[in-house]
């Protein structure tokens, strides 16, 4: 940073990059001068700091910096330091009874505070289960220690800390983990004071800082070698220390989603610490824009960003099926976790039945579902046909609710969740190992040269003779304004090509179509019912559920209607083989 103040860290592992720039000389390269403080008191005396002027700019946790600049102050967004969510494990005592998250509805959870992060992140625990805030007691115990003795001498029933810092205590026996939840943002921001912000030469430098640390992250990114060097800095094992390396993307980007202020104001809401109002304030007023670019993403779809799908899920399998614990079929699940879309008299369970057929699935086949979602889809062909699914997931979220119903189901053996974006998730897998890539409504959120090299791992990954399956959503006439606004921000498309286009770059990454079948007429049927029957069964919708995400999944569906039936957005179903020969 500016020469005569340091910067401020909260977390140990993650300022390595900030080290790095020191070793490689990037800050003199970049020209600034840089100091560098750690922090081990937490983003409320960061903030402290920053706002008596002791430093220029903090790295701090995601949270705390939303619900400052909340409640009124001038602290400023001025990049993703940590893009990656930060992982919570749920840990109770070695002899407890709770042996499930669902067993903790109604009982104490040990926090260090209220407000921090350990009470922030039960908050949202409780809110994606479907549960009341009132259904989860609280009891203040302080540090990290008094956190583990509370569960092991029974005084609580469960505590949720950072991942890596309990795993020695899991490995010892002294705790137990029944649990994981990450964070629905990224963990860490940067920030400094609008104050700062006013001088040019002060602005400048911060400019110098930023593109310093970003060269020392893709150092940081492309050198495995690391890994060693944090286990022995940070007293790690070598296998821990490689799961953080792996797990973390350190970037220190200029780009903040929208969906990271967003989801942290709702849990922040639901926890108390804010109100309704103070969560209302502008997004851009959270961030400098001179520095910052504000982005759309994936979690600004009405389906995710709270998250919708996931809570339903869970209300759905508490209320109408009363199995809230304990072993489930996956044809208990099927009117609940299929989230693509029914043709003319084919339900959403008949379309993937439908896929298997199409695509001669057995239960030898090996497939790879791109964007699983819930897991409904892996979870019905597993446990119908036998085969094999690796199911990919990029949001965290539906991920872990899809792994642990999974396994509720007993098809674990059968099922092996992924969390990651495929384009990465795609490149350690083995070529012509799979039989089947099957896709509902996930390609859309790839642009076009994402898309481009989507197909081609998917080209290299399959079989000779394997089917690609995509549903998809295809251009079928001029976009309005409104439409494209619709697309890029409540649907989360990227890239939304013509059938003509869509065909080409299949056989540009080495594919051949054998199927094709515009779905355009059915999907604008189902998706019209959809959004009546919301509207329809709203009282009953709202006794399961609530008002808010009732509110917000109707939303969504009238939109997504609207986009149908205007006839410039369609639907289009494809088969593509890689050749045999």
């Amino acid at each position: 940073m500016p020469s005569d103040h340091p910067v401020a860290d909260s977390c140990a592992c993650v300022h390595v990059p900030v080290c790095l720039c020191e070793q490689k000389g990037l800050y003199s390269k970049h020209g600034v001068r840089m100091e560098w403080h750690e922090q081990k008191l937490g983003t409320g005396a960061m903030l402290n700091a920053l706002k008596a002027d002791e430093v220029d700019v903090i790295v701090a946790l995601t949270e705390g910096l939303v619900s400052d600049i909340a409640q009124g102050s001038d602290v400023r967004l001025i990049g993703t330091y940590v893009e990656s969510p930060l992982c919570w494990a749920i840990s109770t005592g070695p002899k407890s009874p709770f042996n499930e998250v669902a067993d903790l509805k109604g009982q104490t959870i040990g926090i260090s505070r209220f407000t921090s992060g350990s009470h922030l992140m039960s908050c949202v625990l409780a809110s994606q289960r479907g549960w009341q805030q009132s259904d989860v007691k609280y009891e203040v115990l302080g540090s990290f220690e008094n956190l583990r003795r509370g569960v092991i001498e029974g005084r609580t029933a469960a505590f949720m800390w950072e991942r890596f810092m309990q795993k020695p205590f899991y490995d010892s026996g002294e705790i137990r983990c029944i649990g994981e939840m990450s964070t629905p943002w990224p963990c860490f921001l940067m920030a400094t004071r609008q104050k700062t912000l006013e001088s040019e030469h002060k602005r400048q430098l911060i400019e110098k800082l930023l593109h310093a640390i970003r060269d020392a992250c893709h150092i940081f990114a492309s050198t495995p070698s690391i890994i060693s060097d944090v286990a022995r800095r940070f007293g790690l094992r070598e296998d821990d220390a490689r799961d953080w390396y792996n797990g973390v993307h350190i970037t220190a980007s200029n780009v903040i989603y929208e969906s990271t202020i967003e989801t942290s104001l709702l849990a922040l809401r639901d926890a108390g610490v804010l109100t309704k109002e103070q969560c209302e304030k502008p997004l851009t007023e959270f961030v400098d824009t001179r520095l910052v670019e504000l982005q759309a993403d994936i979690k600004t779809m009405r389906l995710y960003h709270k998250p919708e799908l996931v809570t339903a899920l869970f209300n759905n399998i508490r209320v109408r099926l009363g199995k809230e614990k304990g072993p489930l079929s996956y044809r208990d699940l099927l009117p609940y976790d299929q989230n693509h879309y029914g043709a003319g008299e084919m339900s959403p369970v008949a379309v993937v039945e439908d896929c298997a057929r199409l695509c001669s699935l057995t239960s030898s086949s090996r497939v790879i579902q791109l964007g699983s979602n819930v897991g409904g889809p892996s979870r019905l062909l597993a446990g119908s046909i036998g085969c094999e699914v690796l199911a990919v997931e990029l949001q965290e979220d539906l991920h872990a609710a899809a792994q642990e119903l999974t396994r509720r189901c007993g098809l674990a053996d059968k099922v092996h969740h992924v969390a990651g974006d495929f384009l990465q998730v795609a490149k350690p897998l083995a070529s012509e190992s799979y039989d089947c890539i099957p896709s509902w409504l996930t390609v859309l959120h790839f642009d076009k040269d994402e898309r481009s090299l989507l197909f081609r791992h998917a080209f290299r990954l399959l079989k000779p003779g394997g089917c690609l399956y995509v549903e998809d959503f295809i251009e079928s006439g001029a976009l309005t304004p409104e439409e494209r606004h619709i697309l890029r921000h409540d649907v989360y498309c990227k890239f939304l090509p013509s059938l003509p286009t869509y065909k080409e770059q299949l056989k540009q990454a080495g594919f051949v179509v054998e199927y094709e079948r515009v779905m355009t007429s059915e999907w604008t049927e189902y998706t019209k019912q959809r959004h009546e029957k919301m509207v329809s069964d709203h009282h009953s919708q709202v006794a399961v559920h609530g008002s808010e995400l009732v509110d917000g999944l109707t939303f969504f569906y009238s939109q997504i209607r609207r986009l149908f039936e205007s006839g410039h957005c369609g639907g289009i179903r494809i088969i593509a083989k890689k050749p045999t020969s």
